[in-house]
């Protein structure tokens, strides 16, 4: 026979639930680490139950930063029609430069980014005459960065004074707005 005492029902509950904490804590340890991307060492001395409060505290804000990151990526990521400058006015013979910032809150790369000229109108009817470019003529953007891209358009000294408006597209989505740059043309000389 066995001089060894059988535990009790309440020594079998006790150990149960240490059981039961010690393998929560191990999962609460392997949630946190997979989804903060980061490694959650045991801390010396702390209990199971202090373990699962600060592991599920670390999955938590990792998995909170990931949903905002996902909000922000699911809105466009195409830049805001910039506004004019109230009163922006060219004279004719010059050129008009405009810096813009082509932004990408996304985590994916947006490569060759193109610009390209939709429209010219002047006081809203098509007109042709402005040459408009852009600097550089190709983008690439990384993720959560920006590139500064100029908009130039040169103004010919015979231009027709009044509101124009150029407008140009950066990719070739179907749901890319236009992007539109409006001032006035006064006379050389003005």
């Amino acid at each position: 026979m066995s001089d060894a005492k059988d535990p009790g029902p309440r020594d079998a509950v006790a150990d149960l639930v240490d059981s039961a904490l010690k393998l929560s804590a191990s999962v609460t340890q392997v949630v946190a680490e997979a989804v903060s991307g980061q490694p959650q060492p045991n801390r010396a001395g702390e209990t199971p139950l202090q373990s699962i409060i600060r592991h599920g505290s670390t999955a938590a804000t990792a998995m909170f930063a990931t949903v905002m990151a996902a909000s922000r990526t699911a809105r466009a990521a195409e830049p805001e029609p910039p506004k004019p400058a109230p009163g922006a006015t060219v004279s004719a013979g010059t050129t008009l430069r405009v810096p813009l910032s082509v932004d990408n809150p996304g985590q994916e790369v947006m490569e060759a980014i193109t610009p390209r000229l939709t429209q010219v109108l002047h006081e809203g009817a098509p007109q042709a005459g402005l040459v408009v470019s852009f600097t550089p003529e190709t983008l690439t953007v990384q993720p959560r960065d920006f590139e500064k891209l100029v908009v130039s358009v040169e103004v010919p000294a015979d231009a027709a004074p009044g509101r124009w408006s150029v407008s140009f597209r950066l990719t070739d989505g179907a749901d890319d707005a236009p992007i539109t740059l409006s001032f006035q043309v006064v006379a050389a000389g003005s």
